[in-house]
C-alpha cells in the first residue's frame, strides 16, 4: 500500500490531509491537485528560469552511477526498496 500511496501521490493525487498542510504554507489546491509531479518540476524551473543546460554536478553524477550500479545488481525486492522507499527518503 506504501507504495500504491507513492503512485498516488506521484500523479498527483492527493488527499485531504495533504491538502491541508499545502495550504498551510499558502499553497492552493488547483495549483497541485490532479499536477503529476514531473509537470509540477518542469513548472517550477520554469518559474525560477533553471538552466536546463547546464551540466550535471559530479555528485549527480556519482549518486545515479551507483544508483544504476545498485539496481542493475539488486533483486527485485531490493530494486523496489531502492526506487521506492529508498529515493523518497532521500527526496
Amino acid at each position: 500500500m506504501l507504495l500504491v500511496d507513492n503512485l498516488r501521490d506521484e500523479g498527483g493525487c492527493l488527499d485531504h490531509n495533504e491538502i491541508n498542510k499545502l495550504k498551510t504554507i499558502g499553497i492552493r489546491e488547483e495549483w497541485v491537485q490532479g499536477i503529476p509531479h514531473p509537470q509540477l518540476f518542469n513548472q517550477f524551473k520554469t518559474a525560477v528560469k533553471a538552466d536546463i543546460n547546464i551540466p550535471l554536478s559530479d555528485d549527480v553524477m556519482i549518486w545515479r552511477e551507483l544508483f544504476y550500479s545498485v539496481l542493475s545488481q539488486a533483486t527485485p525486492t531490493e530494486a523496489i526498496g531502492a526506487m521506492g522507499i529508498g529515493t523518497e527518503s532521500k527526496v
